[in-house]
């Protein structure tokens, strides 16, 4: 692209990009400059540009982030190998003895940044995008499988989780190229963080809690894509999506069934020490013989331990998940 002005470049990568992302880097610029830039972008809302116009533009800034990203000392020959001491400096104890050697996992892109996505760790990408605007969230994890996609958000800041879900469902960005660019910053800069480094403690809880607050529908058919393609992974999720207190969401009839179901030395272990209310939303969805025999066995049941109340109550969590998942469970 030959004579084309600073202002005429950055208007032209700004509105490729959207306002969300413009305004944000408008604001860091002196105010006399960024009104000039604002005016481009309104002849360009007007004449959108050629494909190839822009194209140019956007290699050329591909071109040099890549050289800030070296220039910042990113290694330039990422693979997916492990490499020891990467700063050639000794790497022994005080008496001599050598030490084995920290190894550092160094990613090798590829020509298909949406591939490369999902070949990073969940951690990688969340630590990733913490500091991009909501629709570049949504762009990123858009190109994420359901799985993956889930521990993503998991692993955002709260304040974050909201956000980027939302900017998900509201994703209806069709450029192909965008997406690929998109995806590869995010891939340069996801490289950069080792796994494990951007992790957090509660992930499975946060998680949950998101998976919790998505429409059932939603929330049933990714928990049975997890099931299929991550396990191990549902079942960790399964300990805090679905708990014994959640009795208190759904109408008799549905509790009804749930109790039917419960053996009762397992409903006397979860009763203990257990919230007024859910005790007495199980007991008022008891038939008057049913209450009076479950009370004989909680006066002659044994204290039993914190680990038996919390497998009981486990138990019947599992039970409630099932019967949700056939849609037998109504909530109030």
């Amino acid at each position: 692209m030959q004579q084309t002005s600073d202002i005429d470049r950055i208007a032209l990568l700004l509105t490729s990009l959207g306002s969300e992302l413009a305004e944000p880097a408008l604001a860091s610029l002196d105010a006399a400059r960024a009104e000039k830039i604002r005016a481009r972008l309104k002849v360009m809302e007007a004449d959108p540009p050629e494909v190839e116009v822009l194209n140019e533009v956007m290699d050329d800034f591909s071109v040099f982030m890549k050289f800030a990203l070296q220039t910042a000392n990113a290694p330039s020959n990422w693979a997916d190998e492990t490499f020891n001491d990467m700063d050639g400096g000794a790497n022994v104890s005080d008496d001599g003895t050598p030490l084995k050697s920290a190894k550092l996992k160094i990613f090798q892109p590829t020509d298909d940044p949406v591939e490369d996505l999902q070949r990073l760790e969940a951690g990688q990408i969340a630590g990733a995008i913490t500091d991009e605007v909501p629709r570049t969230m949504g762009i990123v994890l858009s190109c994420l499988n359901q799985s993956k996609t889930a521990e993503v958000l998991g692993l955002l800041p709260d304040d974050l989780q909201s956000q980027a879900f939302l900017a998900l469902q509201k994703n209806k960005i069709n450029l192909p190229e965008l997406i690929a660019r998109v995806a590869r910053m995010t891939v340069q800069k996801a490289a950069l963080i080792q796994p494990g480094e951007f992790e957090s403690n509660d992930a499975d809880q946060q998680m949950a809690d998101l998976l919790r607050s998505m429409p059932k529908e939603t929330r049933n058919r990714l928990m049975e894509h997890l099931e299929e393609s991550e396990p191990e992974m549902a079942e960790r999720l399964q300990d805090f999506l679905y708990v014994f207190d959640d009795v208190l969401l759904y109408d008799n009839r549905s509790v009804q069934k749930l109790l039917a179901q419960i053996e009762t030395p397992v409903l006397v272990s979860a009763l203990q020490d257990v919230e007024a209310a859910v005790n007495d939303r199980v007991f008022e969805n008891l038939s008057k013989r049913a209450k009076l025999s479950l009370n004989e066995e909680i006066e002659f049941a044994r204290r039993v331990s914190d680990a038996e109340v919390l497998q009981a109550r486990k138990t019947i969590a599992k039970s409630i998940a099932q019967l949700d998942r056939d849609g037998e469970m109504v909530e109030q």
